[in-house]
């Protein structure tokens, strides 16, 4: 159900994984903003006096093409090296940038998209994030692949071993063409050692954590790069026209998905090399146990443990009237941003934490096709079945969806565990350590998929 990628009814979108079965894309966001702000802020707080700040370096503009891949080419074998370095790998081979622009970037976008496979899977998503709110009937996910797209500031194709600078994207300098550089190198070289994951199975949780590896590590090499081998004032100078209206036209979720792969995906890399004395435990992560959940990127202990999730039925089949269409798993990371449609930051965290497993199922009326207008509730019917570590986690669980069925959905209880909502119902089922949400047409149906 993720906009990253995955077999659940998940689309393509910031490592434009519109799906055929292999990542085609990773790149570089113009999420890095926020990073060269933190390192900016960390600079500062390592100078003494505000006498001796940053030199007056002027505001950048964007860069001629040609400059850029001179830059990149320069750049190159500095670059690798230094990622070798902090690595602790070597490459077989470095790839030589090329330039790519924002407007090549969004056409093959829209060419993923428009195959008859993709539009499925598109139609599925947007059913199942319509119904759960958090994508508006007018909104559509290969605009928002689109869109996502277009925040690229650099990618990397591991199909074809190339590496592409966006020309449009990136401001003229030297240290953030070398900064972005870093990023990319460290996808080619991890390319070449282990080879990057390829997604199976039906889980967009596993995907969505195995690109929070894959992302996190690049990230952490690259802030690891621009402290020792960069002017990191030079850099924040160079990097402020990224900082303006990133991202202002995705959902919400979206814009979480892509911090979570590279923020929450680098903390969890730099535990792992806290708690392995060294990038022992990455390349293990790579080579023996990839993450299996967002809940292990969440609490890298649960990964050094192999703690992984319990086992769940998908909500039952409904009758003849019916046909299943799509099942898959939210994960604690998709719970999490489920909640906070109701109750954003502590309320959303403490419901999903305690997560212990889950599965949906969508399914759609026998009459109609799997894409649908609106928000979907007269033809779409969703269930979600949770296992929490214990009864009190799931009693919080439960408390939450309550809290996101009124005020994320804008449901009116009509009951104990039913809400009338505009043009569907809702139901929410607890016992034990499981917790259970319907989202029908029906107050019947409903209850019965909140009943597994």
């Amino acid at each position: 159900m993720n906009v990253v990628g995955g077999s659940g009814g998940a689309a393509g979108c910031f490592d434009l994984r519109v799906q055929d079965s292999r990542p085609a894309l990773i790149g570089t966001l113009a999420l890095l903003a926020a990073t060269v702000a933190a390192l900016f802020a960390l600079a500062l707080a390592e100078q003494r006096t505000s006498s001796a700040l940053a030199p007056d370096t002027p505001a950048a503009s964007s860069l001629d093409p040609e400059r850029l891949l001179e830059l990149g080419i320069e750049g190159t074998p500095r670059a690798a090296r230094g990622v070798e370095e902090i690595r602790g790998l070597e490459f077989r081979d470095v790839p030589e940038p090329e330039i790519s622009d924002t407007a090549r970037l969004r056409r093959m976008t829209e060419r993923q998209v428009a195959k008859p496979g993709v539009q499925r899977q598109l139609a599925i998503g947007e059913a199942e994030l319509r119904l759960l709110g958090l994508l508006e009937p007018e909104q559509s996910l290969g605009e928002v692949a689109g869109e996502v797209s277009g925040l690229a500031v650099a990618y990397y194709n591991p199909r074809r071993e190339e590496l592409f600078l966006v020309g449009d994207a990136v401001p003229a300098g030297p240290q953030l063409a070398e900064f972005v550089l870093s990023h990319e190198l460290t996808h080619a070289l991890e390319d070449q050692r282990f080879g990057l994951p390829v997604e199976v199975g039906l889980s967009d949780d596993r995907t969505l954590a195995e690109t929070a590896l894959v992302e996190g590590t690049a990230t952490t090499v690259m802030n690891r790069y621009a402290q020792r081998y960069l002017d990191v004032f030079a850099l924040a100078a160079e990097a402020e026209t990224l900082e303006s209206g990133a991202g202002d036209e995705l959902p919400r979720f979206a814009e979480a998905e892509v911090t979570f792969s590279y923020l929450d995906g680098s903390r969890f890399v730099e535990d792992l090399i806290d708690l392995g004395a060294g990038w022992t435990l990455v390349d293990y992560a790579y080579e023996r146990r990839l993450p299996a959940t967002t809940e292990q990127i969440l609490h890298p202990e649960k990964y050094v443990s192999d703690e992984r999730p319990l086992p769940v039925a998908a909500p039952a089949t409904l009758g003849s009237g019916w046909r299943a269409i799509d099942t898959g798993t939210l994960g604690e990371f998709g719970t999490r941003e489920v909640l906070a449609e109701g109750e954003p930051g502590l309320g959303a965290a403490l419901g999903a934490d305690g997560w212990g497993g889950d599965r949906y199922r969508l399914f759609v009326r026998a009459d109609a096709a799997p894409a649908c207008e609106g928000d979907c509730r007269s033809t779409h019917a969703l269930g979600l079945a949770w296992r929490s570590d214990d009864p009190a986690h799931a009693r919080e669980l439960a408390r939450q969806l309550e809290i996101y069925v009124e005020q994320g959905l804008g449901g009116e209880s009509d009951g104990h565990d039913l809400w009338r909502l505009d043009g569907g119902w809702a139901a929410v089922a607890a016992a034990g350590d499981r917790v259970g949400l319907g989202l029908a047409p029906g107050p019947e149906v409903a209850r019965e998929l909140s009943r597994g």
